[in-house]
């Protein structure tokens, strides 16, 4: 039975019309439905209606204003349930009161609504006995707003929503909206012009290039106790962390078109478990329209893409990832979205997921806007978007994009297109506080939950916590540390001397933060050659070089990161829109590549000291090389209970006899050798011997060689 709720007109019936037809009523529930013996009923560009009284049709009839009927009650305080005559009869959405707690919209307007995605956005709920979906959107300056369905031809008129002035707060519910009805929000401007938007806490959307929102229930069982159990215990810092970074739309596809996300997640698990990685990350997977993007313009901040399926698959994908094992960590992008005016852009007519001032709305670098970090329910709207994918979709750590552009006002901007901060600086205090406040809360609820972050400046305190006065990150990218590397390895041998420093100053600023050594797909988007081809020399060089570039990687300190494609020699640049070239693993060369590829992750999960001392300095000891040709590089890695030696040879001839001053007890044993005829070296032989005070061992020419001593008797 629907609740009875006799209304009280606020001004006349002529007003109300007007307003009605216009797309600007702010209270079209005081006006239509039953009101003062009567139901009032809208059906614009309709010339009849009727409604349904029990079992008993009534014909309404039709007012001065088009579209706008009217059925006469007898009985005045009897509110019956009836139906209205759309393409079918449904239920008159105008029966029923507000259907939201103040106390929900109060912490929304603090910013401190941390399960946000719960209340805006449509949801499936239950009023007055009747099930149905119930939205709510956030648009304070609009001055109409209406539900537009798909199966009413998205009309912007035929739904106005109600409007709560004191939080800007928009609804309707819609008895009997079934799940995946497709929809969108008119959004009347001050100019009573509107524009059809997207649902920003919409759940599923459309495949592109439609931008419709589709109601969607995340009611998924989750079984993967026993994971999110183990990873409230699990310590970065201390823990191998060696992560497979893939874009899903280009990692494989079927017969050029996308996998589904449980068919992705199967193939992804198998193939990690093989290689021996210990998480993926994921390139943006929030729905966005422009394929060519990566997902890094995000319109769906609330909704993995459709292009893979629906939520429900994606949640599978996690939990098959999570059954074999395997950590998820998605890209999320808080520090810009795009300008398309269906999404986030002049949301409500005005400026309001961006700020207001063009010189901090405006990213000129991608010509895109900037949240305003400022207004608590925007920071709120980032941080609950955060928590949805941990807690709605068990993702196990966050890669915040660009944070470096969110650090600085004048990042990208001539002098004149930036205003300094109230202390008369170039820090952005308020993407300063809002990141703070992320890691914050993430740490706080979700213990062993990493964020990371994507930032190649020199702003102090990345991942110091936030009680002492830093950003509060687990890890940071070491985007120098991949710069400088790669500026090395692609030089000829010739200039390598030159440009040694290259290879040994990241350890310099090393310990200024929690780096994470990453090969990113900055390396080889962009129209860049892939890796493989930059190296130099022959063909056999080139792949020496490249396990010599990995096997680097490895030993450093420092997580390990990288992307799709790498770890098998991939030869043509990434192509977003297309898939990677398996067919490479039917060539002997590459599939040994692999393979090394594969035997190193593993080394590396079983080697303590290439990982519990990360961030500790007397983790990684310089090892003094005598009469060598300063092209090679010697150094310890120390855990707990073993240590390494990890020689690298960056020349392409062998070196006989590199000497090294040591007094390290036990017997020496080789462990890994780069150059090994399995993963399509020589086998230059590695001849050692001990001295007194100096260990002397043949290295083979572009190769790494890790000795281990704790091993020996």
């Amino acid at each position: 039975m629907i609740k009875n709720q006799m209304k009280i007109m606020t001004f006349d019936f002529e007003q109300n019309a007007t307003l009605l037809m216009q797309g600007i009523h702010p209270d079209p529930h005081s006006y239509l439905g039953v009101n003062q013996g009567a139901i009032y009923l809208h059906r614009p560009g309709h010339n009849h209606t009727s409604i349904l009284l029990g079992l008993k049709e009534v014909s309404a009839c039709k007012t001065s204003h088009d579209g706008i009927f009217k059925v006469e009650l007898n009985d005045k305080n009897l509110l019956p349930t009836y139906k209205v005559k759309f393409d079918s009869w449904e239920i008159d959405p105008y029966c029923f009161g507000p259907s939201f707690e103040k106390e929900e919209a109060e912490l929304f307007q603090s910013g401190k609504h941390f399960q946000l995605y719960d209340f805006l956005g449509s949801h499936q709920l239950e009023l007055n006995g009747q099930i149905g979906y119930r939205f709510l959107v956030w648009a304070p300056n609009a001055k109409g707003v209406s539900l537009a369905l798909e199966r009413h031809d998205f009309d912007p008129y035929l739904f106005p929503m109600r409007n709560n002035p004191e939080f800007g707060i928009w609804e309707i519910f819609i008895p009997g909206l079934k799940e995946s009805s497709c929809y969108k929000y008119a959004i009347f401007s001050k100019e009573n012009t509107f524009q059809l938007k997207a649902d920003p806490f919409a759940n599923y959307a459309q495949m592109r290039p439609e931008f419709g929102s589709v109601t969607y229930n995340i009611n998924h069982v989750w079984k993967d106790a026993n994971w999110i159990k183990k990873r409230e215990e699990y310590k970065v810092k201390t823990s191998p962390l060696n992560v497979y970074e893939v874009h899903l739309g280009s990692w494989q596809r079927d017969n050029g078109s996308f996998l589904n996300y449980q068919k992705i997640g199967a193939k992804l698990a198998s193939y990690c478990k093989k290689m021996r990685y210990t998480h993926v990350e994921l390139l943006p997977i929030t729905e966005h329209p422009l394929d060519e993007s990566w997902g890094y313009q995000v319109t769906g901040y609330f909704a993995p893409t459709s292009r893979f399926g629906t939520p429900q698959d994606f949640q599978e994908m996690i939990e098959i990832l999570h059954e074999n094992q395997i950590g998820v960590i998605l890209d999320f992008v808080p520090g810009h979205f795009p300008m398309d005016l269906f999404s986030l852009a002049q949301f409500d007519g005005s400026y309001l997921y961006e700020h207001e001032d063009k010189r901090l709305r405006f990213h000129p670098e991608w010509n895109t806007l900037i949240f305003d970090y400022g207004k608590s329910q925007v920071r709120n709207f980032l941080i609950a978007s955060a928590l949805f994918w941990i807690e709605k979709m068990h993702v196990d750590g966050l890669r915040i994009d660009a944070v470096y552009s969110m650090l600085y006002l004048d990042y990208a901007r001539k002098k004149e297109e930036w205003i300094p901060n109230r202390f008369g600086g170039r820090e952005n205090l308020d993407a300063i506080a809002f990141l703070q406040e992320l890691n914050q809360v993430i740490h706080h609820k979700h213990s062993g939950v990493i964020t990371i972050a994507e930032d190649c400046s020199t702003h102090p305190g990345i991942t110091t916590l936030v009680e002492e006065k830093g950003l509060g990150f687990d890890l940071k990218w070491n985007m120098g540390w991949s710069h400088d590397t790669l500026r090395f390895f692609v030089k000829k041998e010739t200039h390598r001397f030159e440009g040694f420093k290259d290879i040994t100053h990241a350890i310099c600023y090393y310990y200024s933060e929690n780096h994470l050594s990453i090969l990113s797909h900055d390396e080889v988007g962009n129209h860049l050659h892939h890796l493989i081809t930059r190296m130099p020399g022959s063909d056999f060089e080139k792949f020496a070089n490249m396990r010599l570039l990995l096997s680097f990687q490895m030993c450093h300190p420092g997580k390990k990161g990288t992307f799709m494609g790498i770890e098998f020699a991939h030869v043509d640049s990434w192509n977003c829109v297309g898939e990677l070239s398996w067919e490479l693993l039917e060539n002997k060369t590459h599939y040994q590549f692999q393979t090394f590829v594969s035997d190193l992750n593993e080394f590396y999960l079983n080697s303590p000291s290439l990982f519990q001392k990360d961030f500790e300095k007397d983790g990684f000891v310089v090892l003094e090389s005598i009469g060598n040709s300063k092209i090679t590089y010697s150094y310890l890695r120390i855990a707990t209970d073993h240590q390494l030696i990890c020689i690298h040879n960056f020349s392409s001839k062998p070196i006989f006899e590199h000497q090294i001053q040591h007094n390290f007890d036990g017997k020496p044993s080789i462990c890994l050798n780069s150059d090994s005829k399995k993963y399509g070296g020589k086998d230059y032989p590695c001849n050692f011997t001990v001295k007194s005070g100096l260990f002397l061992l043949d290295l083979p020419p572009l190769s790494t060689i890790m000795v281990d001593f704790s091993k020996g008797t």
